[in-house]
């Protein structure tokens, strides 16, 4: 199994109590069309507890192949999902990663 890691920060203006909110409304009905994706999840940062984690939020995609990611990351549903990122996240941090589970 592949993912599809988003890491961030919220924007300045989106509380901590809001960006569930934002990314329940704003981020799955997205996610949920990026094609061949076999499912996702998403978290929210309550509390670091070692080292200095720049995230307020951490969303992730599963797909079956790696193929099917790097399809998923260059369709149209990925430029939309990035675009409306800009509204919910601070664009700064932004961190979007490839990751295999072992």
């Amino acid at each position: 199994m592949h993912s599809l890691v988003i890491l961030a920060q919220r924007a300045g203006d989106v509380s901590h109590e809001d960006i569930w909110h934002k990314i329940e409304n704003d981020f799955v009905p997205l996610i949920e069309e990026l094609p061949y994706h076999r499912g996702y999840t998403y978290k929210v940062v309550i509390g670091k507890v070692h080292g200095d984690v720049d995230a307020d939020a951490i969303i992730e995609a599963m797909f079956m192949s790696m193929d099917d990611l790097e399809r998923a990351a260059k369709s149209e549903k990925m430029e939309q999902l990035i675009e409306k990122s800009k509204g919910v996240f601070d664009e700064s941090t932004l961190r979007v990663l490839a990751t295999h589970q072992m």
